[in-house]
């Protein structure tokens, strides 16, 4: 089963989990509220706060900044630094898309969030409109 697809509750991988808290802290948007979410429903609701309708909110290194003093966050991490389920999940984002993963391995999680999830859904991927 894709990643992308599995419940924010049932994910079990420590490593993706810290992401979510770390969304959560920086975002707002707290994982325990979309449990029974699917987790690409829970990353578009990151940066998609209003709703599909309204503007992207982008995750911007200030608000990390203010959060993370210890420059230890995953979501400053490069992509091909990523644990192997986490790349998995960043593969699985890019599934629908012509770009390689690998064009990603060097920049940062927060700014590959905002890249591939600030873009509008296409029509193929409305089953995870929220």
């Amino acid at each position: 089963m894709k990643l992308l697809e599995q419940k924010v509750g049932k994910i079990e991988d420590s490593e993706i989990k810290e992401l979510f808290q770390e969304l959560r802290r920086v975002t707002g948007v707290n994982p325990s509220h979309y449990e029974d979410f699917f987790v690409i429903q829970f990353l578009q609701q990151c940066l998609y706060p209003k709703g599909a309708s309204e503007k992207v909110v982008k995750i911007e290194k200030a608000q990390i900044d203010q959060i993370d003093d210890f420059d230890s966050f995953i979501l400053r991490k490069k992509v091909g630094k990523a644990g192997d389920n986490l790349y998995r999940l960043f593969r699985e984002l890019l599934q629908n898309s012509p770009d390689s993963l690998d064009k990603y391995s060097g920049t940062a999680v927060y700014v590959f969030l905002n890249k591939v999830l600030g873009q509008k859904s296409k029509k193929s991927d409305r089953r995870y409109s929220w």
